[in-house]
C-alpha cells in the first residue's frame, strides 16, 4: 500500500510542475548536496528549452520535491549540450560564500562554449562572471560531456577521441589535460 501512496505522490507532483517545466527539452544537474560546500540537502537542476534560450532552475530536495527558484532568459537557442560542475565554488573563499557551481553552453555544430555559474540551491537566474565573458572554441562534434570532480571530459563517437580539461572559474580559464586517440569508435558485432 505504501508504494501505491508514494506513487500517487509522484504524479501529483510530476501533474503540479508540469505546466512549469513543459516544453524544457534540456535538463542538467549542477552541484549536489555531497559537495564538501553544500549548505542545504538538495540537489540543483537547470532545465533549457532549445530555440528559445529560456531556462528554470531550482532544486530537489531529498524527497523529490521540485522548487523553483529562478529563470532566465536570453541565454542563446544553439546551445545542444548543457553540463553542470558537481561541485560549488566560493565566490569569495575568505567570507565563505556565496557558493556558486559552473556550467557549461557547448553547441556540436559550431564548436562553441560559454562557461556560466548558478548560486546554490537553483536561486536567481544563469550569469557570467564580469572576468568571463567569452566564447570558448572547442572542437565541434563532441557527442558526450561529462563534468565530474577531478574536471570535463568530451568524447566523439564518431572518431573515438577523448579530451579531458579543467575549468578554473575565478580565472575563467579551460586548460587541456590529456587527449587521447582518434580511431572510430566500433561496436561489437550482434
Amino acid at each position: 500500500m505504501r508504494h501505491v501512496a508514494e506513487r500517487r505522490l509522484r504524479r501529483q507532483r510530476a501533474r503540479r510542475h508540469g505546466a512549469l517545466l513543459d516544453g524544457l527539452d534540456h535538463h542538467c544537474p549542477t552541484g549536489n548536496n555531497a559537495s564538501p560546500l553544500a549548505q542545504y540537502h538538495v540537489h540543483d537542476v537547470v532545465f533549457y528549452k532549445k530555440g528559445s534560450g529560456t531556462a528554470v532552475t531550482g532544486n530537489f530536495d531529498c524527497a523529490g520535491q521540485f522548487y523553483s527558484m529562478g529563470s532566465t532568459t536570453g541565454l542563446g537557442t544553439q546551445w545542444t549540450d548543457i553540463v553542470g560542475s558537481p561541485y560549488y565554488r566560493s565566490l569569495a573563499p575568505q567570507n565563505l560564500g556565496p557558493f556558486v557551481s559552473d556550467l557549461l553552453f557547448y553547441d556540436r555544430k559550431t564548436g562553441q562554449g560559454v562557461f556560466a555559474r548558478l548560486q546554490e540551491r537553483g536561486v536567481g537566474s544563469i550569469s557570467s562572471a564580469s572576468n568571463c565573458r567569452q566564447t570558448f572554441a572547442f572542437k565541434p562534434g563532441w557527442t558526450q560531456i561529462v563534468w565530474s570532480a577531478a574536471g570535463l571530459l568530451f568524447y566523439d563517437r564518431q572518431t573515438g577521441q577523448v579530451v579531458t580539461g579543467d575549468f578554473n572559474g575565478g580565472a575563467c580559464a579551460f586548460t587541456t589535460a590529456t587527449v587521447s586517440g582518434s580511431r572510430p569508435a566500433t561496436r561489437p558485432s550482434p
